[in-house]
């Protein structure tokens, strides 16, 4: 009898050899996408990537490109990187349209040219309908290209990474109650390029605009993605989404090498570190672990020591508790003993309850596939964050820290009359002693909450803690994992 593994194994072959050998290439004078069309000069030849994006034979010499660039909006870039300007759209941050080459334009090989469909009205968080991406090589890649993933499209290092490289064996077969999210919903999710440029809010207006730009409800859908192959499913049913999952983490590791940055505020930046760290161990790539071990993740920034909130400069921390501004800040506790982010106003911050679901799913993953946890920097203290936030919510006790002073409250900091004396810094790298800074009991709100779930991973989660298959009388979960049995195969 052929064991879970050894059939994945059989199937993914079997997969691989039938479609990818019966690949041709074509010639062309237009290649069209996503609303995108290129013109050439002539033909030229030309076929597609496994995740569906097309390539073409250079020096191919463009004539046109529609939507037309207006001088403002539907901008396109060669070999974009993370420079802190942009050609594509005017309504997103440090504008440059001299970053959009002129046409008549001759592509070399090694050259990604990413084109913008504009959104018809631009708003506040979403000026990008979409974008497309057209790879020049200078010879017909192996297979005509359908046994590689698309070449990165930032930066000018264009390396391949063939199908034959997934560690197909390293997928679960775990048999849920839930269906999870549809293959057609991922694929809306995943099939157009993931294009990343800019910090923040910066970023998220140059994302594609449909399902949503949003990093959070991004990252839901990763984690609903990952749930979704992990699954009882078969290879088959998962195998273009998989190729579709790991193209963005490749793009993503690759902007990370043009200095890409997702770092902490807000709930803008969670789930990159995770959308290449899945490519990493599935791919069991070197340099992609390499990045992951850094520091610079949102989560890294976010997460300090299981407690939520990145560090700022004491009296800065002070502040917020003393003066609401009116809008969330993510300042943590300089003391490290309660979660960040609320003060005197605020029980809770809101980015912490919209982001709660994206962290356990990234502990999910993290425990299922455990040798990830070696190279994802900082990774017990996101574990055992999550933990807490699923089985007891917001961290407001024990807290020895002296509350803010009453006549304190509602000052700016040069009219703080007991500040070091009665609260605050104690001069010695602590905080004065005292009954704790919230007297209202806030400790344990928000228990499990968060937006963006996803039900199928919730499932795992509760497997995992519980040690039960489905069909069991409901889940007994205690606080620490028992022995885990997951049904192999599909």
């Amino acid at each position: 009898m052929i064991g879970g593994k050894m059939r994945k194994i059989i199937e993914f072959i079997f997969i691989f050899f039938f479609f990818y050998s019966i690949s041709i290439a074509g010639t062309t004078n237009s290649i069209s996408q996503y609303g995108v069309t290129w013109t050439f000069d002539k033909n030229y030849e030309y076929g597609t990537f496994a995740n569906g994006d097309y390539w073409v034979l250079g020096p191919v010499r463009i004539v046109s490109i529609t939507p037309v660039f207006t001088g403002v909006r539907a901008g396109w870039e060669v070999n974009p990187t993370a420079g802190g300007t942009q050609g594509f759209d005017i309504n997103a941050n440090l504008f440059d349209a001299s970053l959009v080459p002129a046409l008549p334009y001759v592509a070399k090989g090694g050259e990604s040219l990413v084109k913008q469909v504009p959104n018809t009205n631009p708003t506040t968080n979403s000026v990008t309908s979409t974008m497309a991406v057209l790879t020049v090589v200078d010879q017909i890649p192996q297979d005509n290209g359908a046994s590689l993933f698309r070449p990165p499209y930032a930066g000018t290092d264009k390396p391949y990474y063939s199908l034959s490289m997934i560690k197909i064996d390293r997928l679960l077969s775990i048999q849920t109650r839930s269906s999870g999210i549809s293959y057609d919903e991922l694929r809306e999710w995943f099939k157009h390029p993931h294009i990343e440029i800019g910090e923040g809010g910066a970023a998220r207006k140059l994302r594609f605009s449909s399902p949503n730009q949003y990093g959070p409800a991004i990252a839901g859908a990763l984690n609903a993605a990952i749930a979704k192959l992990s699954s009882y499913d078969s290879l088959q049913s998962k195998w273009q989404t998989l190729i579709w999952v790991i193209q963005s983490g490749i793009d993503r590791y690759h902007c990370s090498l043009t200095g890409q940055r997702w770092p902490g505020g807000s709930g803008h930046e969670p789930g990159h570190k995770l959308s290449v760290a899945f490519a990493a161990y599935m791919l069991d790539h070197p340099g992609m672990k390499s990045e992951v071990t850094k520091t610079y993740w949102w989560e890294n920034k976010m997460i300090n020591n299981s407690l939520w909130g990145y560090q700022v400069p004491e009296q800065q921390y002070w502040s917020y508790i003393a003066k609401d501004p009116g809008y969330n800040l993510e300042y943590g506790d300089p003391y490290k003993y309660i979660d960040g982010g609320n003060n005197l106003v605020r029980k809770i911050n809101s980015y912490q309850i919209i982001t709660g679901n994206i962290i356990k799913g990234e502990a999910c993953w993290l425990l299922y596939f455990p040798s990830m946890q070696d190279w994802w920097s900082d990774s017990n203290s996101l574990i055992e964050y999550a933990k807490r936030w699923v089985y007891h919510g917001l961290k407001a006790k024990p807290d020895p820290c002296a509350p803010m002073h009453p006549e304190d409250i509602g000052k700016n900091p040069s009219s703080w009359r007991y500040y070091g004396s009665l609260y605050g810094p104690d001069g010695k790298g602590g905080c004065i002693n005292g009954p704790g800074r919230f007297s209202d009991e806030r400790d344990g709100i928000s228990k499990d909450e968060g937006q963006y779930q996803s039900e199928q991973m919730n499932e795992m989660w509760n497997i995992y803690f519980s040690g039960k298959l489905p069909g069991s009388k409901g889940y007994n979960i205690p606080k620490e994992p028992r022995n885990l049995h997951i049904k192999s195969g599909n």
